[in-house]
């Protein structure tokens, strides 16, 4: 018997593929049949647990079968004609005695598992050395993409990446199980970056990626490629937050350093090196408020504290805290409060 491993594409990865499981069956007897593939072979596809189409062919004499490679590659052609615009590969394994199938199965996924590049075409899964891998350097290599994270060097750490794929696929003799050493590396990369600036990592994910998609990315270099690119824009988004939290803190202390001035919003946005326009919808976007109405509102809250506990006249209080007219700081003061500071003081003595 001889087992031929077909994987089309869509039907495997997804919910709504190309072609259904009866079109592909069909095809793939009529892709049998243009390659001459026929008695005294036999031929039964069935579907395994990895939604892969298992193609199991016998001879039904005593005699091996015999099929050429230009047959192989027929039916690879015509099952491609049949199956327009689908992504295939097939694996080829060896001709074995039935009570040796299981062991042949096993052989013929660990050259699957090494096709993570997901390359298509017709492959012989015989002869593949799964003794060694390249030589690496990814301890020296992920301690550079830990300071590049730090620095914000988004693009120069995924290409560095990148490249460290390509490098596997070129290189590697056991393509899966460098895949699987730097899919570990890389979680500990990012989960360490994520748990140092205190991110809910339930929260990183959601429908459309979920963590389940990101802990199978090691099984190809697609899959580990959308990965990175998931995981560093969370890292971006939460150094950008963390950003705008820091100049929004040095607002906050700039404004109350300054509450005797006639502070304006170009003075704030001067202060933290950003244009008014840009400082104001970061300001809004953090704290949920107007830069302009928390000037007016941070200066209320210092005359109420004067107002208080101070003798204090009104129209002194005013010119503390920057109001050159009396008639402004006493309208910005009711817009607030509901009531004139004079209004304030006395309710507030009085009780």
């Amino acid at each position: 018997m001889q087992i031929i491993i077909i994987n089309v594409q869509s039907f495997r990865i997804s919910n709504e593929p190309i072609f259904s499981e009866k079109r592909i069956h069909k095809a793939i007897s009529n892709a049998l049949k243009q390659a001459n593939i026929t008695y005294p072979i036999l031929a039964l596809s069935t579907i395994n647990p990895m939604r892969q189409f298992v193609l199991v062919l016998f001879s039904a004499t005593s005699e091996d079968a015999a099929i050429s490679g230009v047959q192989y590659q027929t039916f690879y052609d015509r099952l491609s004609e049949e199956l327009e615009n689908e992504a295939l590969t097939c694996y080829i394994g060896d001709w074995v005695a039935y009570e040796n199938a299981r062991d042949e199965i096993k052989k013929m996924h660990l050259y699957i598992d090494e096709n993570v590049s997901n390359r298509t075409g017709i492959y012989l899964t015989s002869g593949l050395d799964f003794s060694s891998t390249i030589a690496s350097n990814l301890a020296e290599s992920a301690e550079r993409w830990k300071t590049l994270i730090v620095a914000g060097q988004k693009r120069i750490l995924e290409k560095e990446i990148d490249d460290y794929l390509n490098k596997i696929v070129s290189n590697s003799k056991n393509k899966l199980k460098a895949l699987c050493e730097l899919h570990q590396q890389l979680t500990h990369i990012f989960f360490g970056f994520f748990y140092d600036n205190n991110a809910d990592v339930s929260k990183l994910f959601n429908d459309a990626y979920t963590y389940a998609d990101y802990m199978g990315s090691f099984k190809d270099v697609d899959s580990l490629r959308k990965a990175v690119s998931y995981m560093l824009s969370a890292i971006d988004d939460i150094q950008k937050n963390n950003a705008s939290k820091s100049d929004v803190e040095k607002a906050k202390s700039f404004i109350a350093s300054n509450i005797s001035l006639p502070i304006t919003v170009k003075d704030v946005a001067d202060h933290v090196n950003l244009s008014a326009e840009y400082f104001t919808k970061l300001f809004k976007r953090a704290t949920g408020q107007n830069i302009k109405e928390y000037i007016d509102q941070s200066k209320v809250s210092a005359a109420k504290e004067m107002l208080e506990h101070s003798n204090i006249s009104v129209s002194m209080i005013a010119l503390e805290l920057g109001y050159s007219y009396f008639s402004h700081f006493t309208q910005v003061f009711k817009k607030y409060e509901n009531m004139t500071p004079s209004e304030y003081r006395s309710r507030f003595t009085n009780q």
